[in-house]
């Protein structure tokens, strides 16, 4: 439960304020809504919003997990053996983490907040 637990930490005050305020962001025209949609208000949160969790993630680098720190120096090792540029090599440890981690919870929350409201 390591990854929860680290996500928790990282994520949970922001997630629930989301979850609290019931924060709407559609910035699609064409999205069928019963709220009217406002891109310019909601772009704005959009950019907060994203900005929020980057500034989450970034200042969550001291608690990284020593397993985290484990698999991202296994991962630079590969990575280096096939590219040389240490902007690739860093793409490619923050990408696997993002997506593999930070992506898989925004989304089962996503998932499990939108069964709440059936």
């Amino acid at each position: 439960m390591l990854g929860i637990d680290f996500a928790h930490q990282t994520l949970g005050e922001l997630i629930n304020e989301i979850i609290d305020k019931q924060v709407r962001i559609e910035l699609d025209d064409m999205h069928q809504s019963e709220i009217p949609i406002d891109n310019e208000t909601n772009q704005k949160l959009l950019i907060d919003y994203s900005q929020k969790f980057f500034d989450a993630i970034l200042g969550s680098i001291s608690s990284i997990p020593l397993q985290f720190l484990n698999i991202a120096n296994y991962l630079t090792k590969q990575v280096k053996k096939r590219f040389q540029d240490p902007d690739a090599i860093q793409a490619a440890i923050a990408g696997f983490i993002f997506l593999r981690f930070f992506w898989y919870v925004r989304r089962n929350i996503y998932l499990s907040v939108k069964s709440l409201s059936i």
